[in-house]
């Protein structure tokens, strides 16, 4: 299989891909510069200082550093008070979130008891490994295997 031969690539090429790339580096300079150190300082409207105003953008406008804020009156939300609860209960979010204390409810809390059940030790024993012609032997009680031993049968017997 042949391959195919390389070609360079023009050096009109080279120099207008090097144009571009400046291009895009100078404007994202120039962008950076634009919002930073260049960027209009604006004073917000006086309305900071009456607590039944707040400071808004309006929709459409841009607000950058605070220019094209207006003032607008705050429509305070429902505003609630937490519900007292009789003895054994909490007052609890009965919802993801509880603005202004709105939707607490009582619960009654549940102590968490822990059951025991006690459970007397395993005990495992390995038995040995017993040679050719031996057999696992327990003279009585073997629990868990402890106690067998290797055994040669008798004969007969």
């Amino acid at each position: 299989m042949q391959s195919l031969p390389k070609r360079k690539m023009p050096r009109w090429l080279w120099v207008i891909l090097g144009i571009v790339v400046f291009c895009c580096l100078a404007g994202v300079v120039v962008f950076i510069l634009m919002n930073t150190v260049y960027a209009p300082q604006c004073a917000p409207p006086p309305c900071l200082e009456d607590e039944n105003f707040t400071l808004v953008c309006p929709p459409g406008a841009w607000c950058v550093h605070g220019c094209s804020m207006v003032c607008a009156t705050k429509t305070p939300g429902p505003s609630c008070t937490i519900i007292k609860c009789s003895e054994g209960q909490i007052a609890a979010c009965a919802q993801t979130d509880c603005p202004n204390n709105c939707g607490f409810a009582c619960v009654t809390v549940t102590p968490y008891k822990p059951t025991f059940t006690p459970n007397p030790p395993i005990i495992m024993c390995t038995a040995p490994a017993c040679k050719a012609g031996e057999v696992y032997y327990c003279g009585g009680d073997c629990p868990g295997g402890c106690g067998t031993t290797c055994a040669t049968p008798t004969p007969g017997k």
